[in-house]
């Protein structure tokens, strides 16, 4: 017995249901239907990726956070899986929903070996449904500040064009 309202509503799983319809009125009298149903699974759905940051410097130790929304009306998508892939360097982790709020989150520590795009790709699995969406995450090299050494080339090359012209000008006189 899931009721005793006039009206009810559920929502039911994927799979095959059997529902009775059992009415009895005050002077004992019953009536029973029955109908079965076939209720289908639905397939996950994935949206809004993100990745921060979404620029690292190769040979550093750095964590890449992953967001992602699922949308998934059955309830049963449990596993998303990210894979992140820059030529032979891949790696994988898996994303969680730990408040229920249908945002999917997950962390990996990595170091890149070499400069480039990398693409990150985010996977739910549902059974044998399967949805799926990727970004890129750019591996830069650290930029080097050549200010000071600027400084120092201009700083050398006014001091020797101050000498000459000192130099010139004694040797005028």
């Amino acid at each position: 017995v899931m009721s005793n309202d006039a009206l009810y509503s559920a929502n039911l799983l994927p799979g095959v249901h059997h529902i009775s319809l059992i009415v009895e009125d005050r002077r004992g009298g019953i009536d029973e239907v029955h109908v079965n149903i076939t209720v289908a699974s639905s397939s996950p759905d994935v949206s809004n990726l993100t990745a921060t940051p979404n620029t690292v410097i190769i040979d550093e130790l750095v964590t890449i956070k992953v967001s992602i929304e699922l949308n998934d009306p059955d309830g049963t998508t449990n596993q998303l899986v990210a894979t992140l892939t820059r030529n032979l360097q891949v790696w994988e982790f898996n994303l969680s929903d730990d408040d229920g709020d249908g945002v999917w989150t997950g962390e990996i520590k990595i170091t890149p070996g070499e400069v480039g795009t990398a693409q990150l790709k985010v996977t739910a699995i549902d059974g044998e449904n399967l949805d799926f969406t990727s970004i890129g995450i750019e591996f830069k090299e650290e930029e080097s500040d050549n200010t000071a050494m600027i400084i120092a080339a201009a700083s050398v090359g006014g001091f020797l064009l101050l000498s000459i012209v000192v130099g010139m000008i004694i040797i005028r006189r």
